[in-house]
């Protein structure tokens, strides 16, 4: 049975998540999520789909780019549009019983999307030759196929149980289906029948693209091309010059063509002979390319892994890198030492800095390549990193220079906090824990009375900390909390037992805290919370299945935020007095900090820095002009869409008109698709004339807004459009 389900896609920025608080992308830009498929529509517009559910849109041939928000846990392989308002995408739908294959379509360019599950099996690409007729396949030689834009689908007779990966749908009786260990399969009865062709190689042929009947192209890994002019009766392998596995092709006319792909790197291969000869391009980035789509001769877009994004439009003669990132390296944890300053640490010695609170991200020279996972930063200029091997890190200018002490231990530091810039402690592996009153000039090893692995640790004064770990002990896992009140010299163990392992700890006050953690063996979230500063500790929220949480903060005593991640990708939880809110569509996230109680900051694997800010909307309220109206009114909002100011004009009738007092209560307010209010524009007694209001709402995330006049008995709402 098809499960259908109907989203409205609101453009916002690239991460999907739910109220209250939004985050978006810091690193990379516009996002990070892997992209595997790409479609120009127009010369301007285009389509987008990867991991995570990503879904992007951009209207100005590349340059900027806007993400449509899916709920639902979809990872998205393969997009085809016939036109500007019809476009159809496939993916796989991931959950914790099956990871069968979705379908969602459009009518209207995107606005509205129709989902539905149509098979057991995960669908890998799709092909529409007009609105109604189209083809996807997908795991185990899954071919679908539908006479009527997807309302209903037809299982067909593949003949192999091979994954299918890209289908060409050329007219309403031919197709070419290829896929795993040198599958090429061709229909010429519109799918009735298929029947086996052949390259001659054994390897997976990735990509599908015929220029007519006769005419088409295969890639494939191993830097594998095969050409057939006579609808697939012979496949002739031609020479790539690459060994790299080749991800997608595109062609403009029989002889221009493109093939994308690469392992370590970019990999772009142009011909203008049809392939007779193929020839590297030049690229920027650093990330393997999975799709390309041309319009024209000219206008070309290419995309990849972690979000990468390129665009010709000179026919692939020179390609502009339109994403950009400080770094793709894992980022394992942030801190903030105040409201503008903040480091980000993680894999291979990467540190990262931003002094105006993340607009701008700069990586420094750590000095090291050791794996750094976590950081304390005191103020704008100490702090300290520990990581792989017992290393630490000391700062004491800001970053510039970063110092090695000597830690005193050659067990890995998983965690770090320092109560001020003399006083730490950083704990480790096997129960390891360091102490140091000086800065880190020197360190001394203090007793846990644990060998369990200790990740996190938090002090509420000099003398009152929480240490917490867990390990692995074959088959169940064992977590640990450990409580001082001298400062470390003594610990006792406050909570121990099987089943967890907890890998962070964070406090609002000295009574409240939170830990976080997981199931080892079977994944499970857990997030626990003290009321009497760590004595006593209990489970709140829900026990979410196949979940790992990473790491927990908590800006003030009624709220917290937990990071990690689950089958579906990254997530991130909110809690406030007690409730969860899930949010996020992200790779895995491992650390997250807040620089106030409403500006929060995550990082996570593939580079990604979200951040979620506090509000700022700007308003001014002028009259336009002194004519007096003859009635009531509100404009629509220009310009609409808007970004990131747009002007809001009404009007107040004169006072024997409305048969009023001389000034009248106005109030003008904003809000947002779920009814919160936003912001208050006007709030106050008016007298006659038509009035202009500038709404800016620069840290607002894009989506639709309303907004509502109230005057007297007079009533009105109209809708805006925020697009960043």
């Amino acid at each position: 049975m098809q499960i259908l389900k109907i989203f409205l896609l609101i453009f916002i920025l690239p991460i999907c998540l739910f109220p209250q608080q939004e985050w978006f992308y810091q690193n990379p830009l516009p996002q990070g999520n892997t992209l595997h498929s790409i479609q120009l529509v127009s010369e301007n517009i285009s389509w987008a789909v990867g991991e995570c559910g990503t879904i992007m849109k951009t209207t100005d041939g590349g340059l900027s780019w806007k993400s449509q928000s899916i709920i639902e846990p979809y990872d998205l392989y393969s997009t085809y549009f016939t036109n500007l308002d019809h476009g159809f995408i496939v993916g796989i739908e991931i959950n914790l019983f099956s990871n069968g294959g979705i379908f969602l379509k459009t009518t209207d360019g995107g606005y509205n999307w129709i989902s539905q599950t149509i098979s057991s099996k995960g669908l890998y690409g799709v092909s529409f030759f007009d609105d109604n007729n189209g083809i996807v396949v997908g795991k185990e030689g899954t071919i679908l196929r539908t006479t009527n834009g997807g309302q209903n689908w037809i299982s067909q007779t593949s003949g192999t149980s091979y994954d299918l990966y890209g289908v060409s749908f050329i007219d309403s009786s031919d197709a070419t289906i290829v896929g795993q260990t040198g599958t090429i399969l061709r229909t010429t009865d519109g799918g009735q029948n298929w029947f086996a062709q052949s390259s001659g190689i054994m390897v997976d042929n990735n990509a599908v693209y015929f220029i007519d009947t006769n005419n088409g192209s295969i890639a494939g890994n191993e830097g594998n091309i095969f050409r057939t002019t006579d609808g697939g009766q012979n496949w002739i392998s031609q020479t790539s010059g690459t060994t790299d596995d080749l991800q997608g092709i595109c062609f403009q006319d029989l002889n221009t063509g493109t093939v994308v792909g690469g392992i370590n790197n970019p990999m772009i291969l142009t011909t203008t002979n049809g392939g007779g000869t193929w020839i590297q391009q030049t690229s920027q980035g650093t990330n393997p390319l999975h799709s390309v789509s041309f319009f024209n001769n000219n206008k070309g877009i290419v995309i990849g892994k972690n979000g990468s994004t390129l665009i010709t439009t000179n026919g692939g003669q020179n390609w502009i890198l339109i994403s950009s990132s400080v770094t793709y390296n894992d980022l394992e944890d942030i801190d903030f030492a105040d409201l503008n300053n903040g480091l980000a640490v993680g894999i291979g010695g990467t540190i990262l800095k931003t002094t105006n609170r993340g607009e701008n991200w700069t990586e420094l020279t750590s000095g090291t390549g050791s794996n750094l996972y976590d950081v304390s930063y005191i103020n704008s200029e100490v702090a300290t990193v520990v990581g792989l091997g017992g290393i630490i890190l000391r700062t004491t200018n800001g970053g510039q220079n970063w110092i090695t002490q000597s830690s005193g231990t050659s067990s890995t530091l998983n965690g770090i906090f320092f109560i001020d810039e003399y006083n730490g402690w950083a704990v480790g592996n096997n129960g390891t824990i360091q102490r140091t009153t000086n800065g880190g000039t020197n360190w001394d090893s203090q007793t846990s009375g644990t060998s369990y692995d200790l990740n996190g640790v938090y002090f509420t004064n000099i003398n009152i900390g929480v240490a917490v770990g867990g390990s692995y002990i074959n088959p169940y896992e064992f977590y640990v909390i450990k409580r001082t009140t001298d400062g470390g010299n003594t610990w006792t163990t406050v909570g121990s037992g099987y089943q967890d392992i907890i890998e962070a700890v964070c406090f609002a006050d000295e009574n409240i805290g939170y830990t976080a953690g997981h199931h080892y063996y079977i994944p499970g979230s857990k997030i626990s919370k003290t009321y009497n500063g760590g004595l006593n500790w209990s489970y709140i929220g829900n026990n979410l299945q196949m979940t790992i949480l990473y790491d927990v903060f908590s800006p003030d005593v009624n709220n917290a935020t937990a990071v990690g991640e689950n089958t579906f990708g990254g997530i991130i939880i909110d809690i406030t007095n007690g409730i969860e809110q899930i949010k996020s569509k992200t790779k895995a996230l491992r650390g997250v900090t807040f620089a106030s109680p409403n500006s929060g900051f995550a990082v996570g694997d593939g580079g990604i820095i979200l951040a979620t800010v506090e509000n700022s909307v700007t308003l001014v309220d002028e009259i336009k002009n002194d004519e007096l109206p003859l009635q009531f009114s509100l404009s629509q909002n220009y310009p609409n869409p808007f970004n990131p100011s747009t002007k809001i004009e009404y009007a107040i009738p004169s006072v024997t008109l409305r048969q009023a007092q001389s000034e009248i209560l106005v109030t003008l307010k904003v809000y947002d698709l779920l009814g919160r209010e936003i912001a208050t524009l006007v709030n106050e007694e008016k007298p006659a004339g038509e009035f202009e209001v500038e709404f800016n709402a620069a840290n607002l995330p894009s989506g639709i807004y309303f907004y509502q006049i109230k005057a007297g008995q007079f009533n009105e709402t109209k809708k805006m459009v925020l697009l960043k």
